[in-house]
């Protein structure tokens, strides 16, 4: 529960805190909306919050976020909702602090009864932790799209981007 703050006076009230499971992949197309600029051609992973800033519209409670964990490898992924978590960690090795914090491959929290997802017991119903399975997976192939359609930059910082950029020689 990290808060994402937009502070844009005339065009967002200052209504205090909307509850709502948000990405920071949604602030682009936001600002975009606020400042009342054109989307890019390309595809944007984000949702606009300005409605939802603005009062004209009610956030969705069915919204899915999704994080890597990098620290845990690169096959470390979550899924979330409002209602729910699902978190994934892959075996890794290595000889860094994070590597020794012992991980079960996969946890589920049932947020209505454990917020702070420190409650192994309260997991969530199958049903649910399926539905937040088939989503990841819909987000990896949407990621696999992406890359193939916007070359290695999308597929985030790899050896060869960094090269480009001048890091590595």
């Amino acid at each position: 529960r990290v808060p994402l703050f937009f502070v844009a006076p005339g065009l967002v009230p200052a209504t205090g805190p909307v509850d709502a499971t948000v990405s920071l992949l949604d602030v682009v197309p936001t600002i975009l909306s606020l400042v009342g600029a054109e989307r890019p051609s390309y595809p944007l992973q984000g949702r606009d919050l300005r409605p939802v800033l603005q009062g004209l519209a009610a956030p969705d409670p069915d919204r899915t976020v999704f994080a890597g964990a990098p620290l845990q490898g690169p096959g470390g992924r979550s899924a979330r909702t409002a209602r729910g978590a699902l978190l994934l960690a892959p075996p890794v090795r290595g000889d860094q602090w994070w590597h020794a914090v012992p991980l079960p491959p996969e946890a589920t929290y049932d947020l209505a009864r454990n917020r702070g997802e420190s409650d192994a017991g309260a997991a969530l119903r199958a049903g649910e932790a399926r539905l937040l399975r088939r989503r990841l997976e819909d987000r990896r192939r949407e990621e696999a799209r992406l890359r193939e359609l916007l070359g290695e930059a999308a597929a985030g910082p790899g050896t060869g981007t960094l090269r480009s950029l001048g890091y590595l020689r």
